[in-house]
Formats: C-alpha cells, sequence, structure tokens
C-alpha cells in the first residue's frame, strides 16, 4: 500500500464577530509561508476487503489542522465517498501521523489545510536488508567508507550498530520497506542487492542500510 498525497490548500482561522458569533475558516491569500507541512513519517494504513473492496486506489479530501509541532489535531473528511469503512480507518490512520509544520517568518507555525489523500492498494514489497544505526554523524561516515572498501556489512553492525538487530549483524529478514522511516525507504529501494546507502539521518541517530534480496 502507498499513500500520495495531492492538493494542499492553506487555510487559516478566521473568527466571525457580530450576532451569534463563532469560528470559521477562509483560503488564505495575503500570508506568505517559508514552507508548507511536509509528509515526514507515517505508519501504512491496514484497510481490511471489506474496506476496499477491488478498487485499486481510492482519494480522501480532509480538513485538518498541523500543529507547530508537526502534530495534527483535528482532522474531518470533506465530503463522503460513500465507504463509510474506508473513511473511518483512514482517519483514524492519518491523524498518527506526523508532517515538518508550516514555517513563517523562520518560525513552527499551526495551520489549517485542505489535503487530498490517494491511496493507491499495492501488493506489499518484501525484502531482507541489514542496518547499522550509530548516534554520532562522524561514525556513520567512517562506517560508510569502510563499507565501500569492502568491510562486511556484517561485522561492523555486530561492533558498531546500536539497533536491536546488531547481534544479528543488523539482519533484518523479509520486511516491508513500509516500516521504515520514510527518508530511508526511496534510498532503500533503489539499491540492488549488496549495495549499501550512504548515512541517512533518522529520529534515532545515522542507519545506513544494505540490501540482501
Amino acid at each position: 500500500m502507498r499513500v500520495l498525497a495531492a492538493g494542499l490548500v492553506l487555510l487559516v482561522p478566521v473568527c466571525i464577530i457580530g450576532s451569534g458569533g463563532g469560528c470559521g475558516m477562509l483560503e488564505e491569500e495575503t500570508l506568505t509561508y517559508d514552507s508548507l507541512p511536509e509528509l515526514v513519517d507515517y505508519t501504512p494504513i491496514s484497510f481490511p476487503r471489506e474496506a476496499v473492496g477491488f478498487r485499486e486506489s481510492e482519494r480522501l479530501r480532509v480538513r485538518m489542522h498541523v500543529t507547530r509541532d508537526g502534530e495534527i489535531d483535528h482532522i474531518e473528511p470533506l465530503f463522503s465517498t460513500g465507504n463509510d469503512a474506508f473513511v473511518r480507518i483512514a482517519i483514524e490512520s492519518i491523524r498518527l501521523w506526523r508532517f515538518s509544520p508550516a514555517r513563517l517568518g523562520g518560525k513552527p507555525v499551526g495551520v489549517w489545510v485542505i489535503q487530498t489523500f490517494v491511496v493507491r492498494l499495492e501488493a506489499p514489497s518484501v525484502h531482507t536488508i541489514r542496518e547499522i544505526l550509530v548516534s554520532n554523524k562522524a561514525l556513520a561516515d567512517s562506517l560508510f567508507v569502510l563499507l565501500r572498501a569492502g568491510a562486511p556489512f556484517d561485522s561492523l553492525a555486530r561492533a558498531c550498530s546500536e539497533a536491536p538487530s546488531a547481534p544479528d549483524g543488523g539482519l533484518m529478514r523479509r520486511i516491508q520497506l513500509d516500516v521504515l522511516p520514510v527518508g530511508c525507504r526511496a534510498a532503500v529501494r533503489a539499491l540492488k542487492p549488496g549495495e549499501v546507502t550512504s548515512p541517512l539521518q533518522r529520529q534515532e541517530g545515522w542507519a545506513l542500510y544494505c540490501l540482501v534480496e
């Protein structure tokens, strides 16, 4: 399953003053943001067959508030797809995703956005890989040089990696690449068996990956 995001429309909360009061939304036309929210980490959505039927893709258009910490504290569908099970599962999952916050004047700010999520249903891509995870960028760079020179990946993983897989030489058997951090997936997908990524930044530090098969 792969999720593609498209059609970002920036909104800001606008309070209506007068009898009745309340708050509404207007499309932003005057503020110039340094950057808009971008998806940085997500967990793949698992849909039961009854929620997707035999369609190859679904679209869900939502209004959501991305906080200055990159979290979603409010999300609601803008129209019904006619598939309540799909909408419910998608909303519950998207609520847990993380975004880079919008920035205005060099500072992170919360914003309302309208987002169209395109969910394409695909057969899972399963691979066996090895990983090395270290907290120090200089060490990661040194390990990469050693790997390029022919050092065994599994030996370096046992000696230096801080990941739970270290005792097994960094081996991660038959995994879906979607379990990796978003920033690492494309780099690993581009590998041929035996090739190694350059150091990739993760929340826990710096990672190197080797594609086994």
